[in-house]
């Protein structure tokens, strides 16, 4: 096939959140709706059709065989989770905005609980009783114990409808800052729908807005190996990241078509520095603190 793919971009504090609760992380992050079905709206991304996609096709066909596909289709559009574009906007919060008007503490997941009244507790490890979810700016007939309440979240009641409403009145501490997700992911890596990913490579333009793909683990040490060209590049060897990072990235632009090039129809010159003298007219700051026009060699 000689189409794009369509790949997810999921964010760091989202990844790092699923893949950090305190009661389930096997799966990890979900790329699917409560109902089993694609969600489809995290496929915004396109991996173009590229030397990159020529050559991770051949590899997965190596490494998953029979067992694993790279893609699916659907109403003629391609798929694939096995890469995913990971962005850096947002931090982990000690409660995180997972929902409309809905806050969650961190380490815990909204689908294990339901919000009676607008809120959900749990036992933690000491076990003492804490809020874990709760869900502001609509009206509820029964309260928490307001004891309950972190700092920055409060209760309002109202005594015509007789109803009370929790509010967000302060600013949630950070757990986490983006940069902090970066360099967690970056060593980390994460799983998503039971996959275990690395970081893959980024180009120059997504580094600007600070996005990275990342790849299905499988698949790393071959697409790696293809990327480097030939060179074998060593742990502790001596190495300007950026000018590399912007090199394995060009396989990922877009093509129309490939052609074969013999490596021995390639000329490659040395450098070489050529010095020489040329009348210019020059302009110059004078000792007068004016500027100063003249001929010079």
């Amino acid at each position: 096939m000689r189409g794009n793919l369509y790949i997810p971009s999921i964010d760091a504090k989202d990844l790092y959140l699923s893949n950090n609760y305190i009661k389930t992380v096997p799966y990890g992050y979900k790329l699917t709706k409560k109902d089993g079905t694609y969600n489809f709206n995290k496929y915004i991304n396109s991996f173009d059709y590229s030397l990159d996609l020529i050559e991770l096709r051949e590899v997965a066909k190596k490494i998953y065989g029979k067992k694993d596909s790279l893609s699916f289709i659907v109403k003629d559009k391609e798929y694939s989770s096995k890469i995913i574009n990971v962005t850096f906007n947002y931090a982990v919060k000690e409660f995180n905005k997972t929902a409309k008007n809905t806050y969650v503490r961190n380490g815990y997941n909204l689908r294990d609980y339901e919000l009676d009244n607008g809120y959900a507790t749990d036992i933690d490890e000491d076990g003492i009783k804490i809020l874990v979810a709760i869900k502001t700016d609509e009206p509820f007939y029964n309260s928490i114990d307001t004891a309950l309440l972190p700092s920055f979240f409060s209760c309002e009641y109202d005594k015509d409808n007789m109803t009370y409403m929790y509010k967000l009145t302060g600013t949630i501490k950070t757990v986490k800052s983006a940069k902090e997700l970066r360099k967690w992911c970056y060593k980390n890596g994460f799983i998503c729908n039971g996959i275990s990913y690395c970081r893959f490579k980024r180009s120059s333009g997504s580094s600007r807005v600070g996005k990275c793909l990342f790849i299905d683990k499988r698949l790393y040490p071959n697409m790696h190996k293809s990327e480097q060209c030939g060179l074998d590049v060593q742990q502790g060897d001596a190495l300007d990241i950026a000018a590399f990072e912007a090199y394995i990235s060009l396989p990922t632009s877009s093509i129309i078509d490939t052609i074969n090039i013999k490596p021995e129809n390639f000329l490659v010159v040395d450098d070489y520095e050529s010095i020489f003298e040329e009348e210019a007219v020059c302009t110059d700051l004078g000792n007068d603190g004016w500027l100063v026009t003249e001929e010079k060699t």
